[in-house]
């Protein structure tokens, strides 16, 4: 991160670029996933919404544990089981910053 400029020289002189921003922007959570209701034998999912200039990294957690498969913006049930139902949440992280998500409980709706 800081203030950059290019020095181009050559025989016929030298010229200065204007001053430029380089900037490090971490991925920013911007739509938590929702709580959610789902019926046994339905495909569902959760999902996060994240702002990022550079790929972001995710990492779904099931009941306080790392799912092997939720590793994107969408974690879907296909189709949802009873042993689904819990506390969901992710980790969103990039250039060495992690965000985590507010918790989401999914039940079993009737």
């Amino acid at each position: 991160m800081g203030d950059y400029h290019v020095v181009v020289a050559n025989a016929l002189g030298t010229a200065t670029s204007n001053v430029g921003r380089f900037l490090i922007c971490p991925p920013e959570i911007n739509r938590q996933p929702d709580d959610a209701c789902i019926k046994v034998g339905i495909s569902d999912g959760l999902f996060v919404g994240v702002e990022s200039f550079h790929p972001p990294v995710y990492q779904w957690h099931f009941n306080n544990s790392p799912l092997l498969s939720g590793t994107n913006f969408a974690l879907a049930f296909q189709p949802f089981q009873a042993t689904n139902a819990g506390a969901y949440f992710v980790t969103v992280s990039g250039l060495g910053i992690t965000q985590t998500s507010q918790v989401a409980q999914v039940t079993i709706c009737p």
